[in-house]
């Protein structure tokens, strides 16, 4: 009796995966399903960038602020201190400390020794404190400067804010027009708007009682 083995062959194929028709069909993406997920992939990619960017500038804004306000406290030190100065007249004490905002150089401000006691910035007249020329940069700039604060409701070409010893108190001169010796041309606060290259704005206010803020969004 012949007995006949049977051995199935080892590279016998799988079958096709069947559709419900009974046609044999390959498992895979399609093109369209490709480019849609492509697509999601761009749309989140973009939403992700840009909040990243807005985020960005808003974190430069808020240091650019607070530049700010630690320079304005710089002049406050400085006139309630015994910071000294070389004035152009030899003297070598001057008592009084300021810092000088002006609209015409929106990129910089300046902290300033004030040679001849106005409390106003003169050029040539008063000191450069310390080497306190501040330049701003990457498109940031000072957009606006008020006094009072509230509703920015007077608008300046200038401002001076100074500080003389011994009390930490602001004499805030607007348009050039010295307040030291007449405190009824001193406004009680002011405010400086700094602007970003995108647009978004803050704000930092001094008051007269030498309280400086920088405006949280």
């Amino acid at each position: 009796m012949n007995t006949r083995i049977f051995a199935r062959s080892t590279d016998e194929k799988r079958p096709a995966i069947r559709s419900v028709s009974g046609r044999s069909v390959q498992a895979g993406f399609t093109l369209i399903e490709l480019l849609v997920v492509c697509g999601i992939i761009v749309v989140v990619s973009a939403v992700v960038l840009a909040n990243q960017n807005k985020f960005g500038g808003q974190v430069l804004l808020d240091s650019f602020a607070y530049d700010v306000a630690l320079s304005i406290r710089t002049a406050q030190v400085y006139g309630t201190g015994a910071h000294v100065t070389v004035c152009p007249s030899g003297s070598g004490f001057p008592g009084i400390y300021g810092i000088h905002f002006t609209k015409s150089d929106n990129t910089g401000y300046e902290i300033f020794a004030d040679c001849n006691g106005d409390g106003v910035y003169e050029s040539g007249i008063d000191t450069i404190a310390n080497g306190g020329t501040y330049t701003i940069t990457h498109g940031y700039k000072i957009s606006e400067l008020c006094a009072p604060s509230a509703g920015c409701t007077q608008s300046l070409n200038t401002l001076d804010i100074a500080f003389q010893r011994p009390e930490p108190v602001a004499k805030i001169s607007a348009n050039g027009v010295s307040c030291i010796n007449d405190i009824s041309n001193c406004e009680t606060d002011a405010q400086i708007t700094l602007v970003s290259p995108r647009g978004d704005t803050k704000a930092v206010t001094v008051s007269n009682n030498g309280q400086i803020d920088v405006q949280q969004n």
